[in-house]
């Protein structure tokens, strides 16, 4: 884990109602106690050409770029970016997998 993307995932647990939000929380504790943490040098992610139009949190997942990490999200712009990047084991987009369901 890495603390920009426990932050913005964080930020989006906050968005649901109780007691949802709860249960959500406390899954994600877990989660963080038993993660290894990746710290990124926020130097190497404003140097990276796609902070310009990804922005800060994105460039940090695209620094992470390893060749055994499977990379999702349901951005496309942030999607094209790890796809064309190609530094990751895999790359989905979750609207894609999401509208492969709705097709069956």
């Amino acid at each position: 884990m890495n603390q920009a993307v426990l932050a913005e995932t964080s930020n989006l647990m906050m968005q649901y109602r109780e007691p949802g939000r709860s249960r959500i929380s406390n899954v994600f504790r877990q989660l963080v106690r038993n993660s290894h943490e990746v710290q990124i040098k926020s130097a190497a992610a404003v140097d990276r050409a796609e902070f310009l139009w990804l922005g800060f949190t994105d460039s940090v997942l695209l620094e992470i770029q390893k060749d055994y990490l499977v990379f999702l999200t349901a951005d496309a712009n942030l999607y094209r970016a790890a796809y064309v990047g190609g530094g990751f084991a895999e790359t989905w987009n979750f609207n894609h997998i999401r509208e492969a369901e709705r097709q069956l």
